[in-house]
């Protein structure tokens, strides 16, 4: 299983390409462009197999900013055309996952092969664009350290905070209430 994620913009719709190696794409979550602005709504589509536009969901931004969607994409769907329609212009990330071989590696998230870099410093050291100078092998351990994070973990144990800090602030609230009537009336 590896991890995929893409923006879809309105007006430049994304090809994703089945790939055997990759396995089926799982479509778990879309979020509503961080900058996107309220009162506007936002549609999401996707064309498979040369058929009409399928409405996956559609968002306003004043309500909803985000929602889980299981979707599971495979070889026998061909291309699938994922596009976004928005009155105000805004994108959506979708982010899921693919089933297949994880340890597949090079290609991007259209299935065209990945140009390979070429290595210019000769050292060990590249330079950040802070000036400061970073070993290779220092972003290396910090880049597999980023792959084995899972962020879904994190969101799940942000929105629990938020949820209890709510609940604590409301408790908060009704006791500060309670507590000057109580006193005023005395």
């Amino acid at each position: 299983m590896s991890f995929w994620g893409v923006e879809v913009q309105p007006g430049k719709p994304v090809i994703q390409r089945f790939s055997k190696a990759r396995g089926k794409l799982h479509i778990s979550q879309a979020t509503v462009s961080s900058d996107a602005a309220a009162n506007y709504t936002i549609h999401c589509q996707c064309n498979v197999r040369d058929i009409n536009p399928i409405l996956l969901y559609s968002f306003q931004t004043t309500y909803q900013r985000s929602c889980p969607i299981d979707l599971e994409f495979g070889e026998e769907d061909g291309d699938i055309v994922l596009s976004v329609i928005s009155t105000g212009g805004y994108g959506v990330h979708l982010t899921g996952y693919y089933t297949g071989d994880a340890s597949f590696k090079g290609h991007d998230a259209i299935g065209k092969k990945k140009p390979e870099t070429e290595n210019v410093a000769k050292d060990d050291t590249a330079e950040n664009t802070s000036g400061e100078s970073q070993s290779k092998d220092g972003k290396n351990k910090m880049v597999q350290k980023m792959k084995k994070f899972n962020f879904g973990l994190i969101l799940k144990m942000m929105l629990l905070i938020f949820l209890v800090l709510g609940i604590l602030g409301g408790i908060i609230s009704k006791f500060e209430s309670y507590e000057y009537t109580h006193f005023a009336n005395g």
